[in-house]
This record gives structure tokens, C-alpha cells and sequence, in this order.
């Protein structure tokens, strides 16, 4: 689990990555960003511990290993009353236009695609409902 509140002003994101590469990968570009992070590689402590922290909203793998999506780990976590009405953003390698609509259907805010760059997160994180 990564904590890191750097940023005194600015937004803090939950994300939840199991590919540890892929995961400070993108700690690496939020930081850029002055994005604070909750991290966890593991969808089991993200479900565990992320209804302890004030998060602003989440980046969550789709494909997270071990019989778990990043759909129904979304669904999971947005019982908790922290993080029931937060912006969830799904980050995958699945890029088409039906899968797009699958996950705007299944509750997520936005997408972006895999392999992504600093310039993909800001586009997306830029919009006013992911600013503190």
C-alpha cells in the first residue's frame, strides 16, 4: 500500500493496479500531476482499507488477476459510504468503442485506455469532477 499526501491542495486518487510496473508507473505520472495517492496493488487491501481514506476518486485495473475485475471491485467499493458518490476511472488494455460503453454502463465516469501516457491522465483528470 502506497500513501503518499505530498500535495496540500490537491486531489487524492485511489488507485488499484496489480502489475507493480504498471502500478509506480502511474504513481510516478500522478505525482507529476500533483495528484496525492492511496495505492494498492492488491484489489484484497484495496477492498480492505480503502474506506479508511478521503479520496477524491479512483483509477482502478480492469483486468486485476486472482477472479477479479475492475467492475465488481468497483461495485464492491462503492458500498462503503465514502466512496459510494466518488468519480471511478477505469485504466485498460481493452480498447474498443463496445468495451468503452461497458464500463460507462457499469458505473464508471471515464476510461483511458492502455498503454497511456501523462498527457492521456490529464486530459481526463483535468475535467472539474476529478479537482478537489
Amino acid at each position: 500500500m502506497i500513501f503518499d499526501q505530498t500535495f496540500i491542495e490537491s486531489p487524492t486518487a485511489l488507485i488499484v493496479e496489480d502489475n507493480k510496473e504498471q502500478f509506480q508507473y502511474l504513481q510516478f505520472l500522478l505525482k507529476k500531476l500533483e495528484i496525492n495517492v492511496v495505492g494498492f496493488t492488491s484489489w484484497e487491501e484495496a477492498l480492505k482499507n480503502a474506506k479508511h481514506y478521503d479520496i477524491d476518486f479512483a483509477l482502478l485495473d480492469i483486468n486485476l488477476g486472482d477472479g477479479m475485475n475492475g467492475i465488481t471491485l468497483m461495485r464492491l467499493l462503492k458500498q462503503h459510504q465514502n466512496l459510494k458518490d466518488k468519480k471511478f476511472v477505469s485504466i485498460t488494455a481493452y480498447f474498443t468503442r463496445e468495451f468503452h460503453d461497458d464500463f460507462i454502463e457499469a458505473g464508471f465516469s471515464d476510461y483511458i485506455p492502455k498503454p497511456y501516457s501523462i498527457q492521456d491522465l490529464e486530459q481526463v483528470l483535468s475535467k472539474p469532477q476529478y479537482r478537489a
